[in-house]
């Protein structure tokens, strides 16, 4: 029986910086470990330009009004 590389794939986006940390600590802690490949996906991102400058135009209202965000996010929860 051979053995077979354990490959991880890490679904991330620029929406959270928190999420792309942890991709990247995970992506790390795997490269240096034998027989593991872990590979990053930025789902959103490179998965349409669209999506792209959704995340672009979510991270200003993060940035600059935080409020909105909680706005948007009441409205739509119901």
């Amino acid at each position: 029986m051979s053995e077979r590389a354990m490959r991880i794939l890490v679904l991330t986006s620029s929406t959270v910086a928190a999420m792309n940390a942890g991709a990247s600590v995970a992506r790390l802690g795997g490269a240096g470990t034998s027989g593991v490949a872990v590979e990053m996906h930025q789902a959103l991102e490179e998965t349409h330009w669209i999506y792209g400058v959704g995340v672009e135009a979510y991270n200003i209202i993060q940035r600059t009004w935080p409020a909105l965000h909680h706005i948007y996010y009441n409205i739509w929860r119901r």
